[in-house]
């Protein structure tokens, strides 16, 4: 039951169309389901490829030399789970005391598009840390993480390492879900600690699901304080924001101000951004206090819509119709938030005019912000970033990003997909 369930959530719409499966998942259902996967992995393998251009150069370099003179700042990169900027959907109530949340550090609010709807954390994490889609994996998606693992070469954190960064991942389950610590050390992710480990080693860390993003952020300040001389990339979820939303996540916490919400799960969610807004400010405070003048590059992102997300988008539309619309991967739900935070840093680069962009060049846009030289993929993105104006997948109906991948697998990028 388990294989087919994931076969449907990760299968392109043709192949669904072609097999006419609905809800109901029987023993034809399965075996139709078997046959697709071992057609489709016969016609392309895992990775969807083809020829890339032939005008298309070789990679280089193939090693990171931080320029002369550039001050490399430490990088936060934060997975804001389920989070979207509620203040920009018209039909809405707006909590306007979080409007400075989702804007950067130039004062613009940008957006990030994602490849998976209500769940699948796992796939947003991908795409970031390697500037794959995950639409390119086809039925094979959901367990492309497992897939990668050490066939990805140069991939976002790999390529941070060899400019003299410190990587560490702090996951907040047990790395183990979703191949998680598999992907991330197979990226050449130096440091993975994942709850079981922290809790074994910190009494004040709660074994919850939900907690506060200032437990998170806790955490990452006392990594990076460890070895405060050395460049640190950090990965790092938060959990605040999980579903459910039918409790009263910190009943502590009076938060006031917030707009009138009828719907109380809605409301729980926006109370939560406050709590975000405030815990995202703490941090700001917390490492200017801390380490004394050292820069600081923040990038968090929603990796997904919230599952009652047409509540907010669409109220009033039928489930029904916003189920059509969902499948027809509509751009409102499939949106998240991007913001860039700094603390002593004013990054040497500059951030796209595309204030919405596909979340595969999210390691590209990074690279040139803080004036490193693009690893081997951003290098083919640059290109492909402005052609198709921030889109990736969803440029040429995805035949750009095959020939990307083609490029990859051309030049030993990527090995056995």
């Amino acid at each position: 039951m388990f294989f087919t369930v994931t076969i449907w959530a990760g299968m392109p719409n043709g192949f669904r169309d072609a097999l006419k499966i609905d809800q109901a998942y029987h023993v034809t259902v399965f075996a139709k389901s078997i046959f697709a996967v071992v057609h489709y992995f016969r016609e392309s393998g895992p990775l969807e490829k083809s020829e890339p251009p032939s005008n298309a150069p070789a990679p280089a370099p193939l090693q990171c030399n931080a320029p002369a003179g550039v001050t490399l700042p430490h990088i936060i990169m934060v997975i804001d789970e389920a989070s979207i900027d509620t203040t920009v959907l018209p039909d809405f109530p707006r909590d306007r005391a979080l409007a400075s949340h989702f804007a950067s550090f130039d004062g613009v609010r940008r957006s990030v598009r994602v490849e998976t709807y209500g769940g699948g954390t796992w796939l947003s994490e991908l795409s970031a840390l390697t500037g794959l889609s995950t639409l390119s994996f086809g039925p094979f998606a959901n367990i492309a993480p497992r897939m990668i693992a050490d066939r990805v070469k140069l991939a976002l954190p790999e390529w941070l390492a060899q400019c003299g960064y410190e990587t560490r991942s702090i996951y907040p389950a047990d790395g183990r879900f979703m191949s998680a610590r598999r992907m991330h050390e197979g990226l050449k992710v130096a440091r993975f600690e994942d709850s079981v480990q922290i809790a074994a080693k910190d009494p004040s860390f709660s074994s919850e699901m939900q907690l506060r993003d200032r437990e998170y952020y806790r955490l990452a300040v006392e990594r990076i304080a460890q070895a405060p001389g050395q460049r640190s990339f950090t990965f790092l979820w938060l959990t605040g924001n999980h579903a459910p939303w039918d409790f009263v996540l910190s009943p502590q916490e009076k938060v006031a101000g917030l707009p009138a919400i009828a719907d109380r799960h809605s409301a729980e969610y926006v109370r939560r951004q406050r709590l975000s807004q405030d815990d995202a400010q703490g941090l700001r405070a917390e490492l200017a206090r801390r380490f004394h003048g050292q820069p600081f590059l923040i990038v968090r992102f929603g990796d997904h819509m919230p599952f009652i997300a047409p509540r907010m988008i669409d109220p009033g539309l039928p489930e029904g119709a916003a189920q059509q619309k969902i499948e027809a991967r509509d751009p409102a739900y499939f949106t998240a938030y991007l913001a860039f935070d700094t603390v002593n840093y004013r990054p040497p680069g500059r951030l796209p005019a595309q204030e919405s962009f596909s979340i595969a060049y999210l390691g590209k846009v990074v690279l040139d912000l803080i004036g490193l030289p693009p690893n081997p993929a951003a290098q083919y993105q640059s290109r492909l970033f402005e052609r198709c104006n921030g889109l990736f997948h969803e440029c040429d109906d995805g035949a750009s990003v095959r020939q990307f991948n083609g490029w990859l697998a051309k030049h030993g990028l990527i090995e056995g997909l």
